[in-house]
């Protein structure tokens, strides 16, 4: 048995462990500090938040975010591909989009953006989102508590400067207006603004939040998701430009979130020592939630240039609409303007209804010419706000014609819903009362994708003040993929001219995420475009001509590469629908040198076995540094109950400090159809001793020769201390927050 047992000069020593060598903290301390200093030197160059822009005929230019150096400082590049290039004819050269030598793009980011950075699960600093529009080359990203912007030319001379948009506010979340790129939209203060990029005009247009500096009297925000909508859903965004525009109205769509009943907690920041505590709004299990609605603003340009704005509600408020709601959980546009959907998902997470606004569902609340307007000076103008109220103005519709609130698709389950991305609504359907859309269901038992036409109904509708929700007739209901495999939660791009639907998803492996391509004219045949034996994730343009795909393995660090799509008229022999051609390397130089001078690094092993349910379960070993067949090792099962974003620094610590590290993925972890998933529904507690005994009987049978079964409470002792001594802080909202679904597991195993 192993002991615990106390050393020289007052400092704990672990016993020695079957052959191994005895380590005191100290000692463990400081080779874990050693590591933590070789691991932060470490850096892979990965292409993220790919995005594409048009700058000639056969020329498409590619922006992405990439830490230039060693460090996780990241910048905005871009690459031009020739689309005319024959396979690996021209090297690709990736550059520098902004000049680096503004110094001011890297000044320490605000409390605010710490906490979204948190939720986003984002590692990096510097520029870590940005927002394109593709048509005039604009560019907005903030950093540094502010926003800033610059307009890419076509034939770019060099570097270009960002301009800084003055403000003496934190701003979050920077939205260009797609119909007018000089407007830009962001939350600040728990509401939003608008900034007039032309004139230098900013201004307040909402004003739900007093700014009284405590919690307890100022509950409601505009722009800005509530907790559980960001740390559960995913959703970081509280409103939505209106994609396009004919009637010189640009018009942007945005949450309104009261959180009057959610309790207020306190936590201790972790960079605080001066014991100042932190004040959020955290629900609780059991206990309420924050309540959403939708307001519409309506934005003109008056003859001086001055910011024309209209709010509108809804008629029917959403609680009424769907009386049984506790999440709005995703919100956006028809693409062609005309029409707003929305998902409402219940606090069981059993049921998920999409719906259908028009334009004419909003009704007038007051207007605003010059309120709360601040110059590019930063002066505050003193002019007073003009406002009228009504209550039957309904919002200007030249765009979309009168219809009652659409119930699209109702969905129940047993368990519990995973809501998804993939929603795809058809521009090119030649009848207007008419709908088609891509939707994921998992209905199945596995989420596969399906392609829905619906009937709107927009004949004898009763007033408007009348309107409830009218029910969609559906008409036609195909299934483009089905088998034993699941469609992956995000990214869905459709080629409507030929047809043609990507999506990524695991049908070769559940370790495995590939870009696929299937036909709505001849669903069930699907096509994998990515290279087998890696994981990718990928980024496909607007016309669907161009992927990039950024793919690693266990054994091979992150790679990146460019491909052409060339798709054939019909699918040929071998089931091919589309050609695809290598172009070249995104970024060339993946690799850091601190990463090619570790050459103790261990690559895990993955293994397989099928259990008695007869699912197959897959597991990954990390063995020790400098590993002995034949030789037993302390062993350390690895269970991770967090977010989908797991990082194996810890787990290196502990296989370079003479541990063997297990990690399995049991019933329960995702992409492996629904009853795999909820297996733990009520019955966690069980099904987690259950099958923690049977992990380890498990890694007994893998390694039978090197595990040492009877050392579990000394190796719990000394992962607790590895986090200790790694610098782990307790108790802070970053560690909170860090838990991710564990909260919304609670929802889902009933304890709500």
């Amino acid at each position: 048995m192993p002991r615990i047992s106390p050393g020289g000069g007052g400092v704990s020593r672990v016993g020695p462990v079957a052959g191994g060598t005895s380590h005191n903290w100290k000692e463990v301390h400081q080779r874990v500090r050693e590591l933590r200093r070789t691991f932060l030197h470490l850096s892979v160059k990965t292409p993220t938040d790919v995005s594409f822009r048009r700058v000639g005929p056969s020329t498409l230019r590619c922006y992405f975010l990439l830490s230039p150096g060693q460090g996780r400082e990241s910048t905005l590049f871009y690459a031009d591909i020739n689309l005319e290039a024959q396979a690996w004819g021209s090297r690709i050269v990736y550059q520098e989009v902004l000049d680096s030598s503004q110094s001011f793009l890297w000044r320490s980011m605000s409390r605010e953006e710490q906490l979204l950075s948190e939720r986003r699960r984002i590692s990096t600093w510097g520029i870590t989102n940005y927002e394109l529009h593709p048509p005039s080359g604009t560019l907005v990203f903030p950093a540094s508590s502010t926003i800033f912007q610059c307009v890419h030319p076509e034939r770019p001379s060099g570097p270009v400067s960002p301009r800084e948009l003055p403000s003496c506010q934190v701003r979050l979340s920077p939205q260009i207006c797609p119909a007018n790129p000089n407007l830009i939209a962001f939350a600040a203060r728990y509401d939003i603004y608008l900034y007039n990029t032309k004139t230098g005009e900013e201004k307040r247009v909402t004003h739900v939040h007093s700014g009284s500096g405590r919690l307890e009297y100022d509950p409601k925000s505009a722009g800005m998701p509530s907790y559980v909508m960001q740390e559960e859903f995913s959703r970081y965004q509280g409103f939505w430009w209106q994609p396009a525009s004919s009637d010189g109205v640009y018009r942007l769509l945005y949450e309104e979130v009261d959180e009057s009943e959610v309790p207020i907690v306190q936590f201790i920041p972790p960079e605080d020592s001066a014991g100042m505590l932190d004040e959020f709004r955290f629900p609780r299990a059991g206990l309420a939630n924050a309540e959403s609605t939708l307001r519409l603003l309506e934005v003109e340009i008056g003859a001086a240039e001055e910011l024309c704005v209209t709010t509108r509600h809804l008629r029917h408020d959403l609680k009424q609409l769907a009386p049984w709601h506790e999440y709005l959980v995703r919100i956006g546009w028809v693409p062609d303007g005309k029409q707003i959907w929305c998902q409402l998902l219940d606090r069981r997470q059993q049921k998920l209804e999409l719906i259908l606004l028009s334009l004419s569902s909003f009704t007038g609340v007051n207007s605003s010419s010059s309120a709360s307007t601040i110059s590019s000076a930063t002066t505050i103008s003193t002019t007073t706000m003009t406002t009228t109220t009504s209550t039957t103005t309904p919002a200007r519709n030249t765009q979309s014609p009168l219809m009652a609130p659409h119930l699209m698709i109702s969905q129940h389950s047993n368990t519990w819903i995973d809501v998804h991305n993939l929603l795809y609504w058809w521009t090119s359907h030649s009848d207007p009362s008419q709908r088609m859309i891509v939707w994921a269901s998992e209905e199945t038992g596995h989420r596969h994708l399906y392609l829905l036409l619906y009937q709107l109904s927009s004949e004898d509708l009763p007033p408007p003040e009348d309107q409830g929700l009218v029910t969609a007739q559906l008409i036609q209901k195909i299934p483009l993929t089905r088998g034993e495999w699941s469609v992956t939660g995000t990214g869905l791009w459709v080629d409507e001219a030929r047809g043609l639907v990507y999506f990524t998803g695991l049908r070769e492996s559940p370790l495995e995420h590939h870009l696929y391509v299937t036909s709505i004219s001849h669903p069930g045949l699907v096509q994998r475009l990515t290279q087998s034996g890696f994981s990718h994730q990928v980024a496909l343009d607007q016309d669907c001509a161009v992927f990039t795909t950024v793919y690693s393995s266990v054994e091979m660090p992150s790679q990146s590469q460019v491909f052409r799509i060339t798709p054939l008229d019909t699918p040929n022999g071998s089931g091919q629908l589309v050609w695809v051609t290598a172009l070249g390397d995104l970024v060339n130089e993946p690799v850091s040198e601190g990463l090619r001078e570790i050459k103790s690094l261990v690559i895990p092993e993955v293994f397989t076995t099928r259990i008695a349910s007869g699912d197959v379960i897959y597991s990954m070993v990390f063995k020790p540094h400098g590993f002995t067949p034949g030789r037993k090792y302390p062993t350390i099962l690895c269970i991770y109950g967090g977010p989908q974003g797991f990082r194996h620094m810890r787990t290196h610590m502990l296989a370079a400090n003479g541990f063997c590290v297990v990690s399995i993925d049991s019933r329960g972890s995702d992409n492996r159809g629904v009853s795999f998933q909820a297996h733990l529904m009520h019955r966690m507690p069980l099904s987690s001793s259950r099958y923690t005994r049977g992990r380890l009987f498990h890694a007994l049978l893998l390694f039978p020769a090197h595990v040492c079964p009877n050392q579990t409470l000394l190796l719990l002792a000394v992962c607790l201390a590895l986090r200790l001594l790694a610098g782990i802080k307790h108790q802070t909202r970053g560690e909170l927050e860090g838990g991710g679904k564990r909260s919304r597991r609670r929802a889902q195993l009933g304890e709500v």
